[in-house]
């Protein structure tokens, strides 16, 4: 375990799951807009150009409603869970909670980070299985160098982890970034920030023989074709120089008949 330096950052909407949360959007159709409802994935495809598509009212809050409602990040990861529409970063997010990696949640949407967190909590208590579930314990165990009830050892897992949903307004305002900005670009500034959080974790956890050989890997994980090529681009223009010693991987599950694991050199 002492030799597993390795950290997770996850997008969340058909990623990890299918969640049923759909956008309304005004589409222009022949002379007049009319009021469409279409999915994540699809909203993924398209342009708000204000000729063809606009927000709702001109207002983005009000289109993407869903993604915004109290406790509905909670509800959507449940529905999603319980109907069995997970996508293929699901696997490498449950063995990152067995391993007690460090983990980010970077989505794209506006719940508060506390809801998420508390989202990941109720997961751990009710989905993984005892066996995952103790398998993260002993983990947990190992880098703390003590026994503590399971419960405490959970919540410290839990404040290991970072829960970024990019339009936060709390993150916004900390990071004083326009909600013009866009979602890529967000996402590439709430990544380096868990750079710096999951070396900090690790200088903690594996003290002088992290000095010693401060190399660790960070993967990110994500759906969106546009994230991704901001990412990597991002990546390869200053992570890589910045932060020689982290090795990057990319995890792109566009496609799920085409996974591709990419080494970002």
């Amino acid at each position: 375990m002492l030799n597993n330096k390795k950290s997770y950052a996850f997008d969340f909407d058909s990623n990890l799951v299918f969640t049923q949360d759909t956008i309304f959007l005004l589409k222009w159709n022949w002379k007049s807009w009319h009021k469409v409802e279409i999915t994540q994935q699809e909203f993924d495809k398209i342009q708000i150009d204000n000729i063809n598509r606009k927000w709702v009212d001109d207002n983005p809050q009000k289109s993407l409603e869903n993604f915004i409602k109290k406790w509905n990040y909670e509800k959507a990861l449940f529905e999603a869970l319980d109907s069995g529409k997970i996508w293929p970063s699901w696997e490498n997010f449950i063995n990152a909670n067995q391993l007690a990696s460090p983990i980010a949640i970077i989505t794209a949407r506006w719940q508060d980070p506390d809801e998420l967190k508390s989202s990941h909590r109720k997961l751990i208590h009710e989905i993984l299985t005892l066996d995952q579930k103790m398998n993260l314990v002993s983990n947990m165990d190992k880098k703390l160098f003590m026994k503590l009830p399971i419960d405490e050892v959970i919540n410290k897992y839990l404040d290991n982890n970072l829960y970024l949903p990019v339009e936060s307004e709390k993150f916004l305002k900390k990071y004083k970034i326009g909600f013009d900005v866009s979602s890529s670009i967000k996402k590439t500034a709430w990544f380096e920030i868990f750079i710096r959080h999951v070396r900090k974790l690790f200088e903690l956890y594996y003290w002088k023989k992290f000095i010693n050989d401060p190399k660790f890997s960070i993967w990110f994980s994500d759906d969106n074709l546009k994230n991704l090529e901001f990412m990597i681009k991002f990546i390869k223009s200053k992570l890589i120089f910045k932060y020689p010693d982290v090795r990057f991987y990319i995890y792109d599950t566009n496609d799920s008949k085409n996974i591709k694991k990419i080494f970002i050199k």
